[in-house]
């Protein structure tokens, strides 16, 4: 391999370890996850699957692992956690972890497993099976995390037969155990400090199938090199989501920073960094150009948190824009907020327009704020959805965005709620039920924190007019409430609410305004 460019690479160690051994190794610490965590992925229909595989003899696919130094840290194997010593051959994950994290949780005893990883053997059926409601599971059922411990599976079933399991049901316990203990997986473990050529056989290994994000490739290859370190892809996703605004899917901010560099946000990423280059320097621009983002988002455009955001795809643009003004004339502030706002009411029927916007933002920032505006398709605005209240939806973070933009106060105090504080602790609980059944369901509901049912009328009925207002709640919808009328107060609540929820809009997109540039703009300097 001397002359094909390859020649810092030791020949990978083609292996196969039993589940087992897998298992024990990891358990003792030797294996380690990347700070990466693409996330457990899987639902408990892949853990089965996966188990099934194994019990039918099945292949399930080889595992890639990076040999090289790790510090003492504790490793996460879905809802197990492992502590970890300080080592200098420890095995990386680079290619596997879903199968291997629910190996490693389905088949250890920790004191609270995630639901994903409590897998059930019938042994009367020969299936997986789930507990589901069950409080305790049938006699017959054998969980999987005892089939790795011997002595600890035989005690198990010596009870059980006395309490009536018949022996054709421990002979399938044995021979699942032996099934699953034994089964082997191909390994791949390479040994190179070259990290272009780990990304190649990463790359080449994910180019088919279920595909990995680029953030998730770039992020599987670094977090073994420097956890925590400035250039660290990871550090950028901590840093960035405790700033105060939510948290950001790692691909968004993925996309913030190739909108930073320039170009098309949607590029591959894998090789967007030439060998030596440090993204250190770009990561940290992108922290400061989203930070600006947020402010504004918060300040200019009244949308307090990721939650109320309709559409994520803003954010790349708005990151360019600030990255390069990171001071705009208040008045660009001002058209900025009116394109956001524009383009929330319709970008519902074309939100590609928000992938070629980036490329509307330069280095003049007039010219950038009129080509934005200008994108922005004219028309009849999509209505308020009063019956949007599940948050995955852009319908309803935009009621999310103006009921915040109404200055909700708590009932209980009178005080302004803090409403980014609120989505970020109580997410889909912010919207709280005032009136169940509703239709339209945010006719039932307030921004609020937390309170008990019981005291929520008594609370409308001492609350102020002002903080009845703040809920888009009028004296009339109040006093049908109080007389037990449900029905009169949700057509009178969502009446008030969908005409406070447009007006809210209508000022914050100003729809028929002059969208001139500020007048500094037009000064012709003296030559």
């Amino acid at each position: 391999m001397a002359d094909n460019g390859h020649s810092a690479l030791e020949r990978p160690a083609a292996e196969a370890r039993s589940i087992a051994a897998l298992v024990r190794v990891a358990r003792a610490g030797e294996v380690r996850m990347p700070r990466f965590q693409r996330g457990f992925r899987w639902d408990q229909r892949d853990v089965e699957k996966l188990f099934d595989s194994v019990w039918h003899g099945f292949p399930i696919g080889s595992l890639l692992l990076w040999e090289r130094p790790a510090p003492a840290s504790p490793v996460s194997f879905g809802s197990l956690s492992v502590p970890a010593e300080a080592a200098q051959s420890a095995l990386w994950v680079v290619d596997g972890q879903q199968r291997l994290t629910a190996l490693v949780a389905t088949l250890t005893r920790h004191p609270a497993p995630d639901p994903t990883f409590e897998v059930y053997f019938d042994l009367t059926t020969r299936e997986f099976v789930r507990r589901g409601q069950r409080r305790l599971a049938p006699l017959t059922w054998l969980p999987l995390n005892l089939l790795l411990d011997t002595s600890v599976l035989l005690d198990d079933l010596m009870q059980r037969r006395s309490e009536g399991l018949d022996d054709e049901a421990v002979d399938h316990a044995r021979d699942l155990a032996t099934a699953i203990g034994e089964y082997m997986i191909p390994l791949n473990v390479v040994k190179t400090d070259d990290e272009k050529i780990l990304r190649e056989i990463f790359y080449r290994m994910n180019s088919s199938g279920h595909r990995m994000t680029a953030s998730e490739v770039f992020r599987a290859l670094h977090a073994a090199i420097g956890p925590g370190a400035a250039g660290d892809l990871q550090t950028l996703f901590d840093s960035v989501n405790a700033l105060g605004f939510g948290a950001l899917r790692d691909d968004t901010v993925l996309r913030c920073v190739l909108a930073v560099r320039g170009g098309d946000v949607y590029r591959p990423f894998e090789q967007e960094f030439a060998d030596g280059e440090d993204p250190a320097t770009t990561f940290a621009e992108t922290e400061r150009s989203l930070e600006r983002v947020f402010a504004f988002l918060r300040q200019d455009a009244a949308i307090p948190h990721v939650r109320a955001l309709p559409y994520n795809g803003v954010l790349p643009i708005l990151a360019r824009f600030f990255a390069l003004h990171p001071e705009p004339l208040p008045r660009t502030r001002n058209l900025l907020r009116r394109w956001l706002w524009r383009g929330s009411m319709a970008w519902g029927r074309d939100v590609g327009a928000l992938r070629q916007a980036v490329q509307d933002v330069d280095l003049d920032e007039q010219d950038s704020i009129a080509k934005l505006l200008t994108s922005v398709r004219e028309g009849e605005p999509l209505a308020i959805d009063l019956n949007a209240v599940q948050l995955n939806k852009a319908a309803t973070k935009m009621n999310l965005a103006l009921l915040s933009s109404l200055n909700p106060r708590n009932l209980v105090d009178g005080q302004l709620v803090d409403v980014g504080a609120l989505l970020d602790d109580d997410g889909p609980g912010a919207l709280l039920d005032l009136v169940t059944p509703a239709r339209p369901q945010l006719a039932g509901r307030i921004l609020h924190p937390a309170i008990e049912a019981a005291d929520l009328v008594p609370l409308l009925r001492e609350a102020s007019t002002e903080a009845r207002a703040s809920h888009a709640i009028s004296d009339a919808a109040v006093a049908a409430l109080l007389q037990g009328d449900t029905l009169k107060f949700l057509k009178k609540r969502a009446a008030d609410l969908d005409d406070r929820l447009k007006e809210q809009r209508r000022r914050l997109a100003e729809p028929d305004a002059d969208d001139h540039p500020a007048l500094v703009a037009l000064t012709i300097p003296d030559s």
